[in-house]
């Protein structure tokens, strides 16, 4: 029950083909990360961040290359912040 449970909200939740969290998820943890501030008097950094020319990366090498880019900067940036969050605490 847990094992469905838990893959239905994966799935409700993150792009099937890459892994990465979607609009849903990342709307929910702003909010309660806004929240948690607000009360806290904790400040919030959002960064957003376009791929230039991902789609002539799509049109020349396929769906399956613009995963794999989307995937490596998603890794690269989480590898990134946490190095960062580690520092700040």
């Amino acid at each position: 029950m847990k094992t469905q449970s838990a893959a239905l909200n994966r799935a409700l939740y993150h792009d099937l083909d890459t892994g990465l969290a979607n609009r849903d998820l990342l709307l929910d943890r702003w909010q309660k990360r806004i929240s948690q501030g607000v009360g806290a008097n904790r400040q919030i950094a959002i960064v957003a961040i376009e791929l230039d020319r991902l789609s002539r990366v799509g049109a020349s090498l396929g769906q399956a290359a613009v995963t794999e880019v989307m995937c490596e900067v998603a890794n690269r940036l989480l590898v990134m912040f946490a190095t960062t969050i580690l520092l700040r605490s």
